[in-house]
Formats: structure tokens, sequence, C-alpha cells
């Protein structure tokens, strides 16, 4: 809920026609290419004169992890490398860091290595952030579904019921060094 109460609260601060990458990988490594909507996209949606009508672009960030195990790792997609490549220009974009970057992780990283890379590739300027803690209430919440060696599937839970949990949003001034 707090994911979603923040979203709700930053959805008009994202200008018409601007971009927001976010991570939006899927909760089970055994099915790749079947990756959740985006909670961007989702909550940035009105009704008017009963449309549907979104002005803001979200890019996905990731690409499929090769491997399917617990140290499993998405790599930035072809369009999200071309921007912190500078191989592509920047223009109007935002960066979400949000629940998948914490819970869809390897369990030997702090935050999901297309977020850290986008954190430390782009010089963001924060828009808004609101800090929470982990609460369990559902496995593609709090990890992902792995496939063993042996063939049998598991639920690897990544985040507990504590962890700390920052939410944000940020605004794309450039790269850095650049």
């Amino acid at each position: 809920m707090e994911e979603y109460a923040f979203l709700r609260a930053v959805r008009g601060r994202v200008p018409a026609g601007c971009r927001v990458l976010e991570f939006t990988p899927p909760p089970s490594l055994l099915q790749p290419e079947v990756p959740p909507p985006s909670r961007v996209q989702r909550l940035t949606t009105y009704l008017t004169a009963r449309n549907l009508f979104n002005n803001v672009a979200v890019l996905r960030a990731d690409a499929p992890a090769t491997t399917r195990d617990e140290y499993a790792a998405e790599v930035l997609s072809p369009e999200a490398r071309a921007l912190v490549e500078g191989a592509a220009p920047v223009g109007c974009l935002y960066v979400y860091t949000g629940l998948t970057c914490y819970a869809q992780r390897p369990l030997d990283a702090p935050i999901a290595p297309v977020c850290a890379a986008l954190q430390q590739r782009f010089d963001l300027e924060t828009v808004a952030t609101r800090s929470a803690t982990a609460r369990y209430y559902d496995d593609p919440n709090s990890g992902r579904l792995v496939g063993g060696p042996d063939g049998r599937t598991r639920t690897v839970h990544v985040l507990s019921d504590g962890d700390p949990l920052t939410f944000t949003l940020a605004r794309v001034r450039g790269l850095r060094g650049r």
C-alpha cells in the first residue's frame, strides 16, 4: 500500500509527453517473457469523459535475465542502455525506483542491478521520495520464483518484514560526468 500511495501522490508530477524509466521484471524467472504491467503506467492513467487517458510514456528499463536461479539479474534494456550511454537523447526523462528494485533482485545485491545502474549513470534530481518498511503480503512482491538445478520451482524471499524501502521519482538532468 505504501508504493500505491506514493505513486498516487506523484501521478501529476511528470509533465505531459515525458518518459519514465521503470524496472518491471517478471515475478517468475521461469517465464521471463511475461513482465508484470507497469505500476507507473497503471497509476498515472486517468478516466476522462469515459475514456482512459495517459500522458506519460513508460519505458521498460530491463531486459530478461539469462539465468533462472536466485542470483539471476536482469540487464539494461536496449533503450535504457542507449540513454545511459548517451547514444540516445535524454530529453524529458524520469526514473522511478520502486518495490521491484528491492524485491526482484539477486540475493547478494542490496538493489536490483538495473536500478543501481540508472542511479549511478544519470545525474538525478529527486522530485519525490517516501521511506517505508517492507511488509509481506504475497510472494510476487517479496521475492521471485526461481528454478533449481533439479528442475523444481521455488520462491526465493528477498524481502523480509521490516526491511527498509525508499520509493523515489527523480528527474534526469543528464549523464554523470558529462
